[in-house]
């Protein structure tokens, strides 16, 4: 049985790939556009971040593109990807990703720093004064003074606001 390799996105990053715009990743040696076929779930027409439940796409992924990619990349195991129905009070969750406060653009580049940052679901009251619903977004609750980096000098964790290229997990509280 061979192993069926994608990369998960959101479809709202999928709905203008026309053939001329493409969807770009580090490789191993520069910034690459994704290579495959790719399928969205949910419709386009309803793709308002308010009122779609389900905002997924996929890239099926040929394994002579995988080679190319930066070993940033690591697989997550079919058994370690689901959806959940809805948020409860205290579920953890990471969101990782590029914050546009970090990316420098120029002329002819653009770069950013990769961050990580956990937090716990918060009361519904949250989620109502924001006019958000838990069967369809993630709000997590973080200090951000309060955030610890794994690796490298310590700095200020940036806003998180315009994260991008990145996932949330959740994090399954049997084990916390």
């Amino acid at each position: 049985m061979s192993l069926i390799l994608v990369l998960l996105t959101a479809a709202h990053v999928t709905d203008h790939l026309d053939g001329h715009h493409f969807l770009f990743i580090p490789g191993e040696d520069r910034i690459i556009h994704v290579e495959g076929g790719f399928a969205q779930l949910g419709r386009a027409a309803e793709r308002d971040e308010k009122a779609s439940s389900l905002d997924v796409a996929y890239y099926h992924l040929e394994r002579s593109f995988v080679k190319r990619l930066s070993n940033c990349y690591h697989p997550i195991a079919k058994s370690g990807i689901g959806m959940l129905d809805q948020t409860l009070n205290g579920d953890l969750y990471s969101l990782a990703g590029y914050p546009t406060a970090t990316s420098i653009v120029e002329s002819d580049s653009c770069a950013a720093e990769f961050f990580a940052m956990t937090g716990a679901v918060p009361h519904d009251r949250f989620y109502r004064k924001l006019g958000y619903r838990r069967n369809m977004h993630v709000l997590t609750q973080f200090n951000i003074r309060r955030n610890v980096l794994l690796r490298g000098a310590a700095k200020s964790t940036p806003n998180p606001c315009g994260m991008s290229g990145g996932a949330i997990f959740s994090w399954p509280l049997t084990r916390c």
